[in-house]
């Protein structure tokens, strides 16, 4: 099982069909994680993303031994970490949660070929949804192409059936399935994805990565700040929006269960929602239909990451000169001296979070 962006054990495909199919034939489950940034394009995490993920993988691993299993770390080119692997353990089979960004398909791509008929003992190669409420290719226009605007995109997934009425989401395994013997592993720690200085000291203050922690901001969230979301997002110094963006985006927690949550929270009906407060929360429904149609976008046009989606922006003028680079380091800093934008980039450097 390769773990990637999902990290947790609660509505994970990938995972749940390895546990399920382990168990059907007697054999064990050796979850992996590859640290690999060098394969992912022009887009590798940053050092608060390496702070997110160093703690992530802590609390993957720890929920894991509860369950009779562990996490095995391995840094390196993932094709040569997988073979090893896999010769070392005789796996038959390697499961995985897709993920979308162009580099990452291509990389993918050439993985499932050579694993499947590459090597000189072939295994079989499992992937699954575990990132998205409904696949890039899923969704299409009359005239069968994808989408580029938002708002025609939300009403084809508002109303499909496997958005609407979903399958629930799957519980984590009560046990892993575990091997007469571990492969070796690198551990956390050898990843130093810690930072040498204390600029992330207080990131914990905000910030507790993994799935409890995720589960810990859904209960914030719907505690009760939802039901003023739709007003409070727009107000900065309030704490008015989910902040399950980290989470989402490295998988401690998935959207259907933001999505389910929201949906149970709205038919709960000791909260005597008013419909107000009711359509705050389907504005909270649409954000993850941005999140949605963002990797809509980005799967079916992959030259977005460095190109504009419309062509009449192609030409849109840009500054080089020495007086931008000033303004953009003050504007990195947060000394633009326009108030809004200055404390909404100090807010980054304190928190690694917007």
């Amino acid at each position: 099982m390769w773990f990637r962006r999902d990290l947790r054990l609660a509505d994970n495909p990938a995972l749940d069909a390895a546990v399920e199919r382990a168990d059907a034939g007697g054999g064990a489950v050796i979850p992996v994680y590859i640290w690999a940034p060098d394969e992912e394009g022009t887009w590798p995490p940053g050092e608060a993303h390496h702070w997110f993920i160093h703690h992530a993988l802590e609390s993957l691993d720890t929920a894991l031994r509860e369950r009779g299993s562990q996490l095995i770390v391995r840094a390196g080119k993932t094709q040569a970490v997988l073979d090893d692997l896999i010769s070392s353990t005789g796996a038959t089979g390697v499961f995985w949660n897709r993920r979308y960004e162009p580099a990452i398909v291509d990389r993918d791509t050439l993985l499932k070929e050579w694993l499947t008929d590459g090597r000189e003992n072939p295994v079989e190669v499992c992937s699954f949804n575990g990132s998205l409420l409904v696949e890039p290719w899923q969704v299409r226009t009359g005239s069968d192409n994808p989408y580029r605007v938002y708002t025609p995109f939300w009403k084809n997934i508002s109303k499909r059936t496997d958005v609407e009425q979903m399958d629930d989401a799957l519980d984590a395994p009560a046990a892993l399935p575990a091997p007469d013997a571990w492969p070796d592993s690198d551990g956390v720690d050898a990843l130093d994805l810690l930072p040498e200085l204390d600029w992330a000291d207080g990131f914990s203050d905000d910030w507790q990565p993994g799935e409890a922690g995720a589960q810990a901001k859904l209960d914030d969230f719907f505690g009760d700040a939802a039901r003023e979301y739709g007003d409070m997002r727009d107000y900065p110094a309030a704490r008015g929006t989910s902040m399950l963006s980290p989470h989402l985006h490295h998988g401690t927690v998935s959207p259907r269960q933001a999505w389910q949550r929201c949906v149970q929270y709205m038919n709960d009906g000791r909260r005597n929602l008013s419909e107000d407060e009711i359509a705050n929360c389907h504005v909270y429904l649409k954000e993850l239909g941005w999140r949605e149609f963002s990797y809509h976008v980005l799967f079916n046009y992959p030259h977005t990451p460095r190109e504009p989606l419309h062509d009449k922006f192609k030409n849109f003028p840009w500054d080089h000169g020495d007086e931008a680079a000033r303004r953009l380091h003050a504007w990195k800093v947060g000394r633009t001296g326009y108030p809004i934008v200055d404390a909404g980039m100090r807010e980054l450097w304190a928190t690694g979070w917007m």
